[in-house]
């Protein structure tokens, strides 16, 4: 894998992880509020939510990025 892969790889991963845990905490705690369920509850919506977001973010991560360069042009 060539490094420039990789490092889309590594953004991609880490975007999808820092989203993911502060969309799913956000909206758990906005349904439950901060509840004893609420742990629990956003442990579940990250775990789902993470694998989702990370093959998003790869599949549309390389597109985006041109496109944002051609719109900063």
């Amino acid at each position: 894998m060539q490094p420039e892969q990789k490092r889309g790889l590594y953004l991609s991963a880490l975007m999808s992880f820092v989203i993911s845990l502060a969309l799913s905490g956000f909206f758990t705690w906005f349904q439950l509020g901060f509840t004893s369920l609420w742990l629990t509850a956003w442990a579940a919506g990250f775990a789902m939510g993470w694998p989702l977001a990370f093959v998003l973010a790869s599949l549309v991560g390389q597109p985006l990025r041109k496109l944002a360069e051609k719109l900063a042009k």
